[in-house]
């Protein structure tokens, strides 16, 4: 899952529903597992655990838990000038390149 920073909020959750599957009729929830974005980026969440899967308003009984290796990843794109000069501090650093979109929202052509 990608999200921008604009939609990135500590009070967002990632929630994981649990479903039955039927033949004849629709498949019905069992249950959910939500995760605090918040709790993923400070690490209050481990990246590998089981989690206690929760009632929903179509479940009433969930029972169970479920297994989950997530990951939060924060990226803040930067641009910089010649001579300019940012301090790294977690020890990684992506590199993308980018160029201004032709009029229309054309892409640019590189070959």
């Amino acid at each position: 899952i990608h999200l921008s920073a604009r939609q990135y909020s500590v009070n967002h959750s990632l929630t994981m529903t649990v479903f039955d599957k039927d033949n004849v009729s629709s498949d019905d929830s069992m249950g959910e597992v939500a995760i605090k974005l918040g709790d993923l980026a400070s690490k209050s969440v481990k990246e590998e655990m089981w989690h206690k899967v929760q009632n929903t308003s179509s479940c009433s009984n969930a029972s169970g838990e479920l297994h989950l290796k997530v990951s939060l990843v924060l990226r803040r794109p930067m641009c910089l000038s010649r001579g300019n000069k940012v301090e790294l501090t977690c020890g990684r650093l992506l590199v993308g390149l980018g160029w201004p979109v032709l009029a229309g929202n054309r892409p640019v052509d590189l070959d």
